[in-house]
């Protein structure tokens, strides 16, 4: 009896200690409840929801004002690069050194 309750109990430890597997479709791997639930950020949801519906979609460049405003914007942006400039996702990295023609 002493060998009967002794291994029911280390069965029943076992069991409750491993992890519940569920079936997972590749469609669900990319849904938006699926990455919340496993903590993705929202701005990281949203890139992929991006990716998902044309990945091959050139990024759309926002048109230039010329105001003065906006020239010193861009030379503080080129100045300082960690500035955000609200493009998170869709910039396109430039490492060449050729800041005139990019305020014009």
């Amino acid at each position: 009896m002493k060998k009967l309750s002794t291994l029911t109990a280390l069965l029943t430890i076992i069991g409750l200690s491993m992890p519940a597997y569920s079936v997972v479709d590749t469609d669900q791997l990319m849904s938006e409840d699926y990455l919340r639930n496993q903590g993705y950020s929202p701005e990281t949801i949203r890139i992929m929801h991006l990716k998902m519906v044309d990945p091959y979609a050139p990024h759309k460049e926002k048109e230039f004002q010329h105001t003065p405003v906006n020239y010193i914007k861009k030379f503080y942006q080129y100045v300082d690069p960690a500035t955000d400039n609200q493009n998170f996702g869709e910039a396109i990295i430039d490492p060449r050194l050729d800041w005139p023609s990019k305020l014009f």
